[in-house]
C-alpha cells in the first residue's frame, strides 16, 4: 500500500511518474503503488471466449461488455472491456469502457486494480461524462484500501474540479466524506 496522500494536482498537471500518488516513487505500476499487481487477468479460456464472442462492430462490442456488467458477470465484463479497449482505443466510448473496466474490479473488491483504472480514466479522459464518477469511485477504492486520507483528498478534489457534477455523484461524495470523517 502507498502511504502518502493522493496529490490530484499532480495528476491535473500531468506530471510523469507519479500519477499523483505522493510518497511513492514511480507511482502507478511500481511496487506498493496504486497499480501494484494483485491478481492476474482473466484466464486464457475466458479471454478466448470473449474474443470469439466479441462482435466486430464497436458499438455492439461495447454493448455486449456493458451487458455483462448489468448481469453481474464481472469476469466476462473485464475481459470484454479489455478487448474493446485493445481493439478500439480511439473510439468515443473508450473513456466509458475504461470506467466500466474499473467497475468490474470494484464490484469484486479488487480495490488496487479499481483505483488504478479509475485514476487512469480520470487522467486520460478528464472531459468524459464519467470523469466525476471516476473520481468518486477512485475515492471509494482508496477507502477500500484503507487509505482514508487519500480518499478524502479525492472527494475534495472532485468538488473543486466538478462543481456541476451530477446531483447523485455530489450527494454520494457528501455521504462518503461523512462516513470517512473527512
Amino acid at each position: 500500500m502507498f502511504s502518502g496522500p493522493l496529490d490530484l494536482s499532480a495528476i491535473a498537471r500531468g506530471e510523469p511518474g507519479t500519477y499523483g500518488v505522493a510518497g511513492v516513487d514511480g507511482g502507478i505500476g511500481m511496487p506498493g503503488g496504486v497499480g501494484a499487481p494483485t491478481a492476474g487477468p482473466p484466464d486464457e479460456g475466458q479471454q478466448e471466449m470473449a474474443a470469439v464472442m466479441a462482435p466486430p462492430d464497436p458499438r455492439q462490442a461495447y454493448d455486449q461488455a456493458y451487458g455483462y456488467i448489468l448481469s453481474g458477470n464481472y469476469d466476462l465484463a473485464e475481459t470484454s472491456f479489455r478487448q474493446f479497449i485493445a481493439d478500439h482505443p480511439d473510439n468515443p466510448q473508450a473513456g466509458s469502457a475504461h470506467f466500466w473496466l474499473g467497475e468490474s474490479y470494484f464490484a469484486r473488491k479488487r480495490w488496487r486494480e479499481a483505483a488504478n483504472e479509475f485514476l487512469d480514466t480520470y487522467k486520460t479522459y478528464p472531459q468524459s461524462p464519467k470523469a466525476p464518477e471516476s473520481l468518486l469511485k477512485l475515492g471509494l477504492s482508496l477507502h477500500g484500501l484503507g487509505e482514508t486520507d487519500a480518499a478524502c483528498a479525492t472527494y475534495s478534489e472532485l468538488g473543486k474540479k466538478f462543481p456541476d457534477a451530477p446531483a447523485n455523484v455530489r450527494a454520494r461524495v457528501v455521504a462518503e466524506q461523512a462516513k470517512a470523517q473527512c
